[in-house]
């Protein structure tokens, strides 16, 4: 009799242990499951904040202005890339007209003497090619798109002697002036990979 109750307490012990093991499995498996689905939710939230830092350029008129902006956002993310942060962000512009330093000469009751006209010297960017961030560069950037976008936006202002004043606008300012329109936003693996501004008029 004696051993018929060991015998049963030692199955009601491992029937207990299984239990209490079970259920931690179980426990375990929900934590797992819960820290999971709030990873992918942090992750979505990450991925809908990155698109729509560009998305809210996807539209069909925008300044000069707003381009310039969109390329310095996507070279500050090309700069910062990393193992945690390996998106590559490439902007493809259209231009048709050719950027380059122009002057105009006016008088002093507004009437303009020479017309805005292009100052001599290389195109610093041409009508109908196409201009990529994506280059052989550092992080894999266009050396040459940078240049552009990183020289100073100058407005030099000359009174003449003659009672005139010229004015010479940078290349990048008169980019500035243009209109463009957001004709492509390409996504890899559903994150903003490329977007792509064509000018559309001056």
């Amino acid at each position: 009799m004696e051993n018929a109750s060991k015998a049963l307490l030692i199955a009601g012990g491992l029937l207990l242990a299984m239990l209490v093991v079970s259920l931690l499995v179980i426990l375990q498996s929900n934590m797992n499951k819960m820290a999971s689905a709030e990873n992918d939710k942090k992750a979505t939230q990450q991925l809908t904040a990155f698109n729509s830092t560009y998305e809210a350029y996807n539209k069909k008129y925008l300044k000069g202005n707003d381009v310039i902006t969109v390329v310095n956002k996507a070279i500050e993310n090309n700069l910062n890339l990393d193992d945690t942060h390996p998106w590559f962000i490439d902007v493809v512009v259209i231009p048709t007209q050719n950027f380059v330093s122009t002057t105009k000469r006016v008088r002093a009751d507004g009437t303009i003497i020479t017309p805005e006209a292009p100052i001599s010297g290389p195109v610093q960017m041409q009508a109908n090619a196409t201009y990529s961030l994506k280059g052989t560069g550092p992080n894999n950037m266009n050396a040459g798109l940078i240049k552009f976008f990183d020289q100073p936006v100058t407005n030099k202002i000359v009174e003449n002697s003659d009672q005139t004043t010229t004015y010479t606008y940078s290349a990048l300012t008169n980019f500035q002036k243009a209109i463009f329109t957001c004709s492509k936003v390409d996504y890899t693996n559903g994150r903003v990979s490329k977007i792509t501004f064509t000018q559309t008029k001056t």
